[in-house]
């Protein structure tokens, strides 16, 4: 008799994982035209180029979404990777659900579908190769690892550990999820040896004082490895300063400079958390770590006060299973925090004020281009009024200038560096980091050594640099214009151009 094969992956995941490719496609064919994006595709040309991050060439976060630009090379292989990456972020969500919903086949659909959807359309700009969406799948790889661990092992929670310190090697907010998950694993490890009361545990969980130690150390130093290997390397390359002042010291003030009021959220934070420990007597496991986790990643997803949506990715795992939970059979306290928490996400939303995409335009455009009814000047369009504009002006120094030959360019327009395949002189893209953080003399003294063949002025640049403004004037001269910004040209090469 012959056995039937049992199916890898049910019928309905494989449908839902087919739903999240459709919705991310149309991202694979849009332009440069994401400010981040671009920041990100520029530092990685830098590293291919053997320049030292954060010593050579400035961004604020840590390094690994700059490797990932590195390896991918232009924008299409960036959001290729970007569209695999989720789909696999979505199988671990998927078995992470099986954890959190043992034989309830319909929570883990419910779950496992809403988050397959939202983090892929562009409300929360799921397509965008944000640092967000990449580091979510190691959130998720930490906890599962923690849940799904099969005994007693130190190797669980040092590998646990190594998953959360890669997702804080993307955006340093994943702390709050690692956090998280060592606040429930106190709290489970203090209720069993005080008998308070009888809660399933996860197999890897240790009873005994001594073995608890033992997984603590573990987990610290998976999670404490890998950053001090990138200390180590940025050390042996002369840039341990800046990274440290970059992606960890210099984001907290960065991070603030939206205002708001981080005391205060904290103090919520530590208020919620700590009714539902309190009430916890009244709350099942799953549903307990969700709150936990969903109070964290919400904590870090706010921590700079800024409206951008792809921030609210951290948040959505979590998100998605307390919504999953609303179709279960509840407590009434259970009902109560799911329904606070709810609450507290859509205050979140209006208090911050974030931006709101639609999710459908995008779609209809890529239709409309798709079937040859948009141009692909009009498709571009859709994207903003700059895009055109950048594309042009990355076309001249791609005919004008040597592919090692650096250029500079006066406003917030890094999509030019990474269509043109072009670096800035400095260490800044933007101006607005320049602005933001103090690099107007270091710029300029770059400037004045360096004297690039080309500087753009985009002429939509408020912040005052005289500096700039004194080297244009002394030794540069307008070379063209297009559509608004101004290409200067350095005196001595202009008859060679």
């Amino acid at each position: 008799m012959v056995q039937k094969r049992k199916i890898w992956l049910p019928l309905w995941l494989i449908l839902g994982l087919g739903l999240a490719f459709l919705l991310r496609l149309p991202s694979l064919f849009e332009p440069y035209s994401y400010g981040d994006e671009c920041i990100y595709l520029t530092l990685g040309q830098a590293a291919r180029q053997g320049l030292t991050l954060y010593g050579q060439i400035h961004d604020n976060k840590p390094p690994l979404l700059y490797l990932l630009a590195a390896l991918s090379g232009n924008l299409f292989w960036f959001r290729t990777i970007l569209l695999f990456w989720g789909l696999a972020t979505i199988f671990l969500f998927y078995k992470l659900a099986q954890i959190f919903f043992p034989k309830k086949e319909k929570l883990i659909k419910i779950s496992t579908l809403s988050f397959a959807f939202f983090s892929s359309i562009p409300l929360f700009e799921g397509g965008v190769a944000n640092a967000e969406v990449f580091l979510i799948l190691f959130t998720i790889a930490g906890i599962l690892r923690i849940f799904c661990g099969k005994k007693q092992s130190k190797w669980v929670f040092f590998s646990a550990g190594i998953f959360f310190s890669l997702a804080m090697l993307f955006k340093v907010p994943a702390v709050f999820d690692f956090v998280a998950a060592l606040v429930f694993i106190t709290i489970l490890f203090w209720d069993t040896k005080k008998k308070n009361y009888k809660l399933p545990r996860p197999p890897c969980f240790a009873t005994r004082s001594g073995q608890v130690i033992t997984n603590y150390f573990f987990l610290a130093l998976g999670f404490i490895l890998p950053i001090l290997a990138s200390l180590a390397y940025f050390w042996s390359q002369g840039a341990l300063n800046q990274y440290l002042t970059a992606a960890f010291f210099q984001n907290l003030p960065y991070l603030s400079s939206w205002g708001g009021s981080p005391r205060l959220r904290f103090g919520f934070l530590v208020l919620f958390v700590g009714l539902a420990l309190w009430k916890r007597k009244e709350i099942g496991n799953s549903l307990l770590f969700i709150l936990i986790w969903f109070a964290f990643s919400l904590f870090g997803a706010t921590l700079s006060g800024r409206p951008y949506p792809h921030y609210l990715v951290q948040s959505l795992p979590s998100l998605c299973f307390l919504l999953a939970f609303f179709f279960s059979k509840l407590k009434p306290k259970e009902h109560l925090f799911l329904s606070v928490s709810l609450a507290i996400f859509l205050l979140t939303l209006f208090y911050f004020r974030f931006w709101v995409y639609s999710p459908f335009s995008p779609y209809k455009n890529f239709l409309l281009f798709a079937t040859k009814r948009y141009s692909q000047e009009k498709y571009f369009a859709s994207f903003g009024q700059k895009v055109e504009r950048d594309y042009q002006l990355a076309q001249f120094l791609t005919l004008h200038t040597q592919k090692n030959e650096k250029v500079f360019i006066w406003g917030d327009s890094p999509c030019i560096y990474a269509l043109s395949r072009r670096l800035p002189v400095g260490r800044y893209t933007v101006a607005y980091h320049i602005a933001d953080f103090d690099g107007f003399e270091e710029t300029a003294s770059a400037l004045e050594k360096e004297k690039p063949g080309f500087i753009i002025d985009l002429q939509d640049e408020t912040k005052p640099f005289p500096e700039l403004r004194e080297i244009l004037a002394k030794n540069y001269s307008l070379f063209k214009t297009i559509d608004g910004a101004k290409i200067l040209v350095l005196y001595y090469i202009y008859g060679g151009r």
